[in-house]
C-alpha cells in the first residue's frame, strides 16, 4: 500500500510535469488506436471483398458478344466447379417501352441475385430455366398490372417473341428517379431474342487454389479474339485503391506515433533529472535502483491508464467516422461498421503497445542516472 501510497503523492506533487506526461501519452495512445482500426477496417474491406467474389475466371470479346460453341471449348477443364454463360441484349415491348435484357445459363449467379441486391424465388428461378419465360422488377410490374403467368411479347428490329412472365424480384429502386427496367431470361430465351446463338461473357468456377492454372489452360486453349480475366480483378482494383488510403495513413500515423515516443523519452528525461535529489535521498536511505524505477514505472502507469480512458473514447468516435467512409464508398453501405470483436483486440493491442511505449521512454530516460553508483548521484545533487 505504502508503495502506491508513495507513487500517487509524487504525481500529486508534480501537477504540470504530470499534466504534460499524460497529454502525451494521451496523443501517442490516440495514435496507436486510430491505427488499429484503420487495419480492422482495411481486413474487414477485404474479407467483404473475397467472401463476395468466386474464384475463377471470367471470358469476354475485344468485339462484344461471341458465339457461345468458343466458350463451351473451355468447359473441357476438368478443375472447374461451375459456371456461367450471359448474354446482354435489348428489346421493346409495349407496355414496358425500352427494356435491357439479360439472360444467362444460371440467372440466380448474376451479382444483381448472388450479392442480394434483388431477391427472386426459387420456384420463379426454376419456372424462368425451364421455359420461354422472363422475370421483370416488382415495383415496374405492379405499375403495369403485370403478373406472374401474364404473356408479353418482346420485339427486337423485325422479329417478336411472346414470353411468359415467370414471377418478379423485389430491387431497391427508391432512390432512382428514372430507374432502368431491366428483365431477365434464361440464355436460351436471349439468344432467341437476340436471334443468334452468342454470348457476353463467359464465367467459369474454380477452387482458389486452382485459378492460376485455369485462368493459364484458358489463355492457351480460347479463340483468338477473347480476353481471359480472373474473377476477382474488380476486387483487385477496389482494394488496392483502399489498402493504397490506408497505407498513407498509417505511416502518417506511425511518424507521429515515432515522433511522440521520442518527445516522451525526452520529457522523461527532463523530468527524472528535475528529481535527482529525490533519488539520491531514496537510495542513501536504502532504496534500490530497482525500487525506484519500479516506483517511477508506476506513477506513468497512473497516468497512462486515465489518459488511455480518454484517448479511447476520442479515437473510437474519431475511427467510426473515418471506417465508416471507408466501408461506405468500398462495400456500397453493405457493411456500415467494423466487428465488434476486431475493435476490442485492436484497443487491447494498442493498451499493450502503450505500456510497452512508456516503459522503454522511461528507460532510455532513467538509465543513464540509475547506472551510476549512488555516490555519483549524490555527488550530482551538490
Amino acid at each position: 500500500m505504502q508503495f502506491w501510497t508513495q507513487a500517487g503523492l509524487a504525481v500529486k506533487r508534480h501537477p504540470k510535469k504530470s499534466v504534460t506526461l499524460a497529454g502525451i501519452i494521451f496523443v501517442i495512445s490516440a495514435v496507436f488506436i486510430l491505427q488499429g482500426i484503420v487495419s480492422a477496417t482495411v481486413n474487414t474491406v477485404t474479407n467483404a471483398a473475397t467472401e463476395r467474389i468466386a474464384p475463377g475466371f471470367t471470358v469476354t470479346s475485344t468485339a462484344g458478344d461471341f458465339q457461345e460453341e468458343a466458350a463451351q471449348q473451355l468447359l473441357d477443364y476438368d478443375r472447374l466447379t461451375g459456371h456461367n454463360f450471359v448474354l446482354h441484349t435489348a428489346a421493346e415491348a409495349e407496355q414496358l417501352g425500352f427494356v435491357s435484357v439479360t439472360g444467362a445459363s444460371d440467372v440466380s449467379k448474376l451479382p444483381t441475385f448472388a450479392e442480394e441486391d434483388a431477391q427472386i424465388d426459387e420456384a420463379s428461378l426454376q419456372k424462368l430455366q425451364g421455359s420461354q419465360s422472363i422475370i421483370m422488377p416488382e415495383l415496374i410490374a405492379e405499375q403495369l398490372g403485370i403478373k406472374a403467368g401474364d404473356k408479353l411479347t418482346l420485339g427486337k428490329d423485325s422479329s417478336e417473341v411472346e414470353l411468359e412472365v415467370a414471377g418478379v424480384y423485389k430491387q431497391d429502386i427508391s432512390g432512382s428517379k428514372n430507374p432502368d427496367v431491366s428483365v431477365y431470361a434464361s440464355l436460351e430465351t436471349a439468344q432467341k431474342l437476340a436471334g443468334k446463338t452468342a454470348v457476353s461473357s463467359a464465367t467459369y468456377l474454380t477452387k482458389a487454389e486452382d485459378v492460376d492454372h485455369a485462368i493459364k489452360f484458358a489463355k492457351e486453349h480460347a479463340a483468338q479474339g477473347l480476353e481471359v480475366a480472373s474473377n476477382t480483378g474488380g476486387a483487385a482494383d477496389l482494394l488496392g485503391s483502399v489498402s493504397g488510403f490506408a497505407t498513407l495513413l498509417l505511416r502518417l500515423l506511425r511518424v507521429i506515433l515515432v515522433s511522440g515516443g521520442l518527445i516522451l523519452a525526452f520529457v522523461l528525461a527532463f523530468f527524472v533529472r528535475s528529481r535527482i535529489h529525490e533519488i539520491g535521498i531514496l537510495l542513501t536511505i536504502g532504496f534500490s535502483k530497482l525500487r525506484i524505477f519500479a516506483q517511477v514505472a508506476t506513477e506513468l502507469i497512473m497516468l497512462t491508464v486515465p489518459a488511455f480512458i480518454v484517448a479511447l473514447i476520442a479515437s473510437e468516435i474519431a475511427g467510426h467516422f473515418l471506417s465508416a467512409q471507408i466501408l461506405q464508398s468500398a462495400t456500397d453501405g453493405q457493411i456500415s461498421a467494423v466487428p465488434l470483436g476486431a475493435l476490442s483486440t485492436s484497443a487491447i493491442a494498442a493498451f499493450g503497445g502503450i505500456i510497452a511505449i512508456v516503459l522503454a521512454a522511461l528507460l532510455i530516460a532513467i538509465f543513464p542516472i540509475l547506472r551510476l553508483p549512488p555516490k555519483r548521484i549524490l555527488a550530482k545533487m551538490s
